[in-house]
């Protein structure tokens, strides 16, 4: 499995986990817009997400080597939300303090 892929998997686990850990632990509400199309069901969201993760690594597998460094974009983006959930979490444990 290429590196890329492996942040990918890796940032998803990730952006599940602490979007757990905020809506059952804290106040937190989840703001991806596909949460209220999909009539706020968190497994539904998550369901589609993990088809759309697959893909992704579908993707990234199937092809030997990238043309451009642009391609490093996805597993940024992948961690975007990761870094955003986490920040929430700690401003909630640190307003706890």
């Amino acid at each position: 499995m290429k590196n890329i892929t492996k942040i990918v998997i890796i940032a998803e686990f990730f952006d599940f986990l602490t979007t757990l850990i905020g809506l059952n632990l804290f106040p937190m509400h989840e703001v991806n817009p596909l949460f209220n199309i999909f009539g706020q069901n968190l497994t539904i969201l998550f369901l589609f997400k993990l088809i759309m993760v697959l893909f992704v690594v579908f993707m990234l597998e199937k092809h030997e080597k990238w043309e451009s460094k642009i391609i490093w974009a996805v597993p940024i983006t992948a961690i975007i939300p990761v870094i955003m959930n986490v920040g929430s979490i700690i401003t909630e444990i640190i307003s706890k303090i």
